[in-house]
């Protein structure tokens, strides 16, 4: 049986006490689900609706990507909106998908790009694309919000197998997050067999 490491991060823009990213992750051992929210603009309002979504999500049972992402646009609909990405990793890979300017990528034997739908949750969005994708022992999963740069390439990904998601996710935060927007960043790490 195999398992999963995973770390995360949200940090407000600076100058905020709080931010309108979000992340949840819930599951198990062998089936987790990841979901990185980014609501538009930042402060308390964006932080307010970033925390309704947040329960929102800690409520719902495991569900394909798009089906969430689906669900999430009929439940804040008229809300000032939102992008997010969701990933459903299990024993033989992983499931996602994403809408709008979040990004998602697999680092390592499996290393791709997954490509985002344009839209805005909670406004106006188009069928969520789905992918399943590979994900075997030492792959990462990074998922992170527009307020990191997304021009790192696979070389600042070097030696990321020797760190854990804690220290791959601090490093991302601190090297590409930006001065002008609340940043947010989810990475995990298919474990060996145990």
């Amino acid at each position: 049986m195999r398992g999963f490491e995973y770390a995360w991060r949200v940090r407000p823009m600076p100058g905020e006490k709080v931010a309108g990213d979000v992340c949840c992750i819930t599951g198990c051992e062998v089936r987790l689900q990841v979901t990185l929210v980014d609501v538009l603009g930042h402060g308390r309002e964006a932080a307010e609706l970033a925390g309704q979504v947040l329960d929102w999500l800690k409520a719902r049972p495991l569900t394909e990507p798009a089906c969430l992402l689906r669900e999430m646009h009929r439940q804040f609909r008229g809300s000032r909106g939102m992008v997010a990405a969701s990933a459903l990793l299990d024993e033989e890979g992983l499931t996602c998908g994403a809408v709008g300017n979040i990004f998602v990528r697999i680092a390592g034997r499996h290393a791709r790009q997954h490509v985002s739908r344009d839209g805005v949750i909670g406004y106006i969005v188009a069928e969520p694309r789905q992918a399943r994708h590979p994900f075997t022992e030492g792959d990462l999963l990074i998922m992170h919000s527009d307020g990191l740069s997304s021009h790192f390439g696979d070389e600042a990904l070097a030696g990321m197998d020797e760190r854990s998601c804690e220290e791959v996710v601090d490093l991302l935060m601190r090297q590409y997050a930006k001065e002008t927007d609340d940043a947010s960043c989810a990475v995990v790490r298919r474990q060996a067999c145990i």
